[in-house]
């Protein structure tokens, strides 16, 4: 029978770790900041769930956005956590839906209106020229397509790049790549 022992960790000082860390700046390549579904699980919800236990299964996991999928697990559009709150399932209430009727699919946003980047002229992007393509979006999440295979091939979020960037985002809990471009062309004061 083997047994599993404990280390005695006083002799202990070191972390091991293979990552070389490299600084994220503006002068980055966009791919540093992606979301790439090649090496990481897409975040997807169906869209025949209830609107109200959407809100609730992405709020308990803090994700603010998730991808939407039809029955047959094709993506049909988005859903963001300020679709999902109580204002919009409100206004379907006032317009004589039942609040236990509303579903994903009716307050996502559908794949056509979607915006997209393509990956081929991604992949060659600064960040800096990525968020001044961006800054008209208002958007907080894009996705990145890869229109030759058919597929998304992942996504960016203004919160993720302003974290890469250690912006301090405490006044913009919800930051979009309209304030993230703003915050990134200030002047900044020398001291």
């Amino acid at each position: 029978m083997n047994t599993t022992a404990y280390v005695d960790t006083t002799g202990i000082e070191r972390i091991h770790h293979n990552y070389t860390y490299t600084s994220t700046s503006l002068d980055s390549n966009s791919q540093t900041i992606l979301t790439d579904f090649h090496f990481i699980k897409p975040l997807v919800i169906t869209s025949d769930l209830l609107a109200i236990e959407a809100e609730k299964l992405m709020r308990q996991s803090h994700v603010r956005f998730k991808l939407v999928t039809n029955a047959s697990n094709q993506w049909v559009g988005t859903i963001s956590l300020k679709e999902l709150n109580n204002e919009a399932i409100i206004k379907k209430v006032s317009e004589g839906e039942s609040r236990n009727d509303i579903l994903v699919s009716d307050l996502m946003t559908h794949k056509t209106q979607t915006l997209c980047l393509e990956f081929d002229q991604f992949k060659f992007m600064t960040i800096r020229k990525l968020l001044s393509h961006l800054k008209d979006s208002n958007l907080t999440h894009c996705l990145i397509a890869d229109s030759p295979n058919g597929e998304i091939r992942g996504l960016i979020s203004a919160s993720h790049i302003a974290k890469s960037l250690h912006i301090d985002t405490l006044d913009y809990p919800h930051i979009d790549f309209h304030n993230l471009f703003v915050r990134t062309t200030k002047p900044t004061l020398n001291a």
